[in-house]
């Protein structure tokens, strides 16, 4: 069974760095995938962190394939952004 992978993106960043850096600011890039065929799809998801293994990859192909014969495309969101701080100054 596929089960989405929901992962915190790029949104908490500029908290996290908060600690170490001065005026975080995120600066978003508007990106995503929409992929009309089945392999690029495949090399794709296999080309990132690891999501599915070899079973999980030869599960995807043939929901993906029906998700292209109904939709005709599946489209993937990225979330993509630059931070931008500056170094907090050292305390003494």
């Amino acid at each position: 069974m596929l089960v989405p992978v929901r992962r915190p993106g790029i949104a908490p960043a500029p908290a996290l760095l908060a600690p170490w850096f001065a005026d975080v600011t995120l600066l978003r890039y508007d990106d995503g995938l929409v992929v009309k065929e089945v392999e690029p799809l495949v090399a794709y998801v296999a080309s990132v962190s690891g999501w599915l293994d070899e079973d999980g990859l030869a599960a995807l192909r043939p929901l993906a394939a029906g998700k292209l014969a109904r939709d005709g495309a599946i489209r993937l969101a990225k979330d993509t952004g630059l931070l931008v701080g500056h170094r907090r100054a050292r305390r003494n």
